[in-house]
């Protein structure tokens, strides 16, 4: 859920620590949350990946 969060605040054009802020997370938080969602999506394993989850 939080990686979903991050990623659309980041989508919307929202800066690292506008998003922390905004989700009550640190920024560093934010920068491994979106971290790990790019990667998953680079390895197919995010929802609407092509051979992604659902």
């Amino acid at each position: 859920m939080r990686q979903r969060q991050v990623i659309a605040w980041h989508l919307d054009g929202f800066s690292s620590n506008e998003n922390a802020e905004a989700l009550e997370m640190r920024p560093p938080a934010v920068r491994q949350n979106l971290a790990r969602a790019l990667l998953k999506e680079a390895l197919g394993l995010a929802p609407g990946a092509p051979g992604g989850a659902q």
